[in-house]
């Protein structure tokens, strides 16, 4: 099979991983958290494994530093940054597919077309 007749179906896909437990989105029973996952035993096993390969490129081959720093940025250091008042992206949302894209790439994409 090449890549070019390829076809997921990602419905079902999507179900194998949650029956199997390799991801699920955090908090689900409280409606979830957008971009928050839970990884299983496959998948942390998976997510481990790809973290070893990245280190061993980038640390080990290619002589960079490693450093690990905190995920969440508090609302305060975002509001002194300049973040919150400096950048508003416009968000459009398609009705018929649920994508969701910057409106400043919509206009680019459209101009472009």
């Amino acid at each position: 099979m090449t890549d070019s007749n390829l076809s997921i179906d990602r419905a079902a896909l999507d179900s194998l991983v949650l029956k199997r437990f390799f991801y699920a989105q955090s908090f689900s029973i409280y409606n979830g958290v957008a971009g928050l996952y839970d990884f299983g035993p496959t998948g942390a096993a998976l997510q481990q494994n790809l973290i070893s390969l990245w280190r061993q490129h980038f640390v080990i081959e290619e002589d960079m530093l490693e450093v690990d720093c905190s995920i969440m940025t508090p609302a305060e250091v975002l509001k002194t940054s300049g973040h919150v008042e400096k950048f508003a992206d416009w968000m459009c949302k398609d009705t018929k597919d649920g994508s969701v894209m910057r409106a400043d790439h919509l206009v680019e994409a459209v101009l472009e077309a």
